[in-house]
């Protein structure tokens, strides 16, 4: 796992980024930290899964389609 078992403390820092991106009305970043959260080690992989489905779908909404593509192949094992 690239975090080095520390992933529940990459989680909590994802999510207050979250909550501060889409504070601000900062929607682009918001997908993109959505992204490397479900990439995080700490997601059951149904759950990863269907959190790249959702950025995905945000990022061809955005026009952001490199992160899209991105998110489709990424893993959810």
């Amino acid at each position: 796992c690239p975090l080095i078992g520390r992933g529940s403390e990459a989680a909590a820092h994802f999510d207050a980024a979250l909550v501060l991106e889409e504070g601000a009305s900062a929607t682009p970043l918001a997908v993109r930290t959505r992204y490397w959260r479900a990439r995080s080690c700490e997601l059951a992989p149904a759950e990863r899964a269907a959190q790249l489905e959702q950025v995905v779908d945000a990022a061809t909404d955005l026009g952001m389609w490199a992160l899209a593509a991105s998110a489709r192949v990424a893993p959810t094992g």
